[in-house]
């Protein structure tokens, strides 16, 4: 088995949270975990594909895109990964 190890180059800035259903698109030039907390989220998409995990923290690659459905905006934190 081969060990994977990341660079982890930090927090990245973020772009704000757009409004529900509309995609935000990971401009940070690296892969990011996004770190998805509070609000009142019902969908959390990546790239188009709605996913399981509401309040989590959800893998977006450089250049591909989020999008949250709410009634109330949660707050998130991005980590870039290289």
């Amino acid at each position: 088995m081969t060990a994977v190890h990341l660079n982890h180059p930090g927090t990245q800035t973020p772009p704000a949270v757009p409004a529900s259903t509309v995609a935000a698109t990971n401009n940070t030039g690296v892969p990011c975990l996004v770190q998805i907390s509070g609000g009142t989220v019902s969908v959390v998409s990546v790239g188009g594909v709605a996913l399981s995990v509401l309040s989590a923290c959800v893998f977006v690659p450089a250049g591909g895109t989020v999008a949250l459905t709410y009634a109330v905006a949660p707050t998130w934190v991005w980590y870039g990964l290289a």
